[in-house]
């Protein structure tokens, strides 16, 4: 019995350990579709400014052009580029010699900007290189050159019609960067592109920071960034009695955060109003265990959740909120003894609000939205 008691402790933990990690990294997963990137702004580079070397060998925007998104959360560095490129050379092997002759994406990264004496590389410099192959990239730390645990960056490498997505996710341990230093940053990144009749040479670079110079610190684009809204994590696991579940939901710009505890469950809901500002339209503790959040997109108007669980004595319960960008509205708690219920929505009159019917055993209850407000019509 007591190797039983401790297995399931460890269980438990595992369960609450991975809780933690998704509900930090859902939002940008590296791969390859910046389909994560919705609401924040990119840096435009498709001005000749930006070609920082080898400007005679550059043709146009055709030729090479991107959109640069940056973001961090509280543990990472997130970088997205969608590149303009109509011929792409990839390289084939680890060398560093054969990455130099092939597209790739060059990131340097200062943690200390605020320092004085920035004109030289420190311990505050760290320079990656990232390799372009379909299936099988490699990033390279040029300075310095002894890092460890390189293979903690994630990234992805797409190719699309017209050029390639590229995707990378930095952990902030590896820059040797507090929590604060990854908000406010000395960054440079390089779109290198070298074209098959060019590979004997280095290159033509498009650079966030037109005035860059090899080694200045310096000349990095100093960036300063607010944490996403997105950014989520479980704290003080270890006060709960038990941490059966969590998960995340996303729905047209609505995040629902959910948690089911061995005596309660958690729920909390934030209305995104841009890429860093949000609303939060709820947070709650429910008297229940084994909820399931779900959210319901009605139309462009009204979206609304569901929230369904049981009691301590194992009763259905059903809660349900209509929410917008303006507020969260709790149409009704339900308790139905021995019986699920799930509500189904009709526009009946074509309002746009549309009734919420409840079915039960002996009949069903209408809630409907009048004056403000769903009210109970039968």
């Amino acid at each position: 019995m007591k190797r039983f008691y401790i297995f399931f402790l460890f269980i438990l933990g595992i369960f609450a350990l991975l809780s933690i990690a998704y509900a930090d990294t859902f939002i940008i997963a590296p791969d390859g579709s910046l389909a994560d990137w919705k609401g924040i702004k990119p840096f435009t580079l498709s001005d000749p400014k930006y070609i920082v070397y080898n400007r005679a060998l550059w043709h146009g925007k055709n030729d090479l052009s991107a959109k640069l998104y940056i973001t961090s959360s509280k543990k990472y560095l997130y970088i997205g580029i969608k590149v303009r490129d109509d011929s792409i050379v990839e390289a084939h092997k680890d060398d560093i010699g054969e990455i130099l002759r092939s597209d790739h994406i060059e990131v340097w990264v200062d943690t200390n900007p605020e320092r004085k004496n920035r004109d030289k590389m420190d311990k505050y410099v760290h320079q990656f290189i990232f390799k372009l192959t379909s299936g099988n990239g490699n990033c390279i730390e040029l300075y310095p050159d002894n890092v460890e645990h390189i293979n903690t960056i994630e990234y992805a490498y797409r190719r699309i019609k017209d050029g390639y997505v590229f995707e990378a996710k930095i952990p902030g341990f590896l820059l040797n960067a507090p929590e604060v230093r990854l908000s406010s940053l000395g960054i440079l990144v390089d779109v290198v592109d070298i074209d098959k009749d060019e590979r004997a040479r280095q290159g033509v670079f498009l650079s966030l920071s037109p005035g860059r110079k090899w080694g200045k610190p310096n000349t990095f684009y100093k960036l300063n960034l607010s944490p996403p809204l997105y950014t989520f994590e479980i704290y003080n696991v270890a006060s709960y009695r038990a941490l059966f579940y969590s998960d995340v939901k996303f729905l047209d710009r609505n995040l629902v955060f959910y948690a089911n505890y061995s005596d309660h469950s958690w729920v909390e809901c934030i209305h995104i109003l841009s890429s860093l500002k949000g609303k939060k339209l709820f947070s709650k503790k429910f008297p229940m265990v084994n909820i399931y959040p779900e959210i319901v997109h009605y139309n462009k108007n009204t979206t609304f959740i569901t929230i369904r669980g049981e009691t301590l004595l194992g009763y259905p319960v059903l809660e349900v909120f209509l929410i917008s960008k303006e507020s969260c509205q709790n149409i009704g708690l339900v308790v139905s003894k021995g019986l699920s219920v799930y509500p189904t929505f009709e526009d009946v009159d074509g309002d746009g609000k549309p009734e919420i019917v409840l079915n039960y055993r002996d009949g069903i209850r209408k809630y409907k939205y009048l004056n403000g407000r769903y009210r109970l019509t039968n």
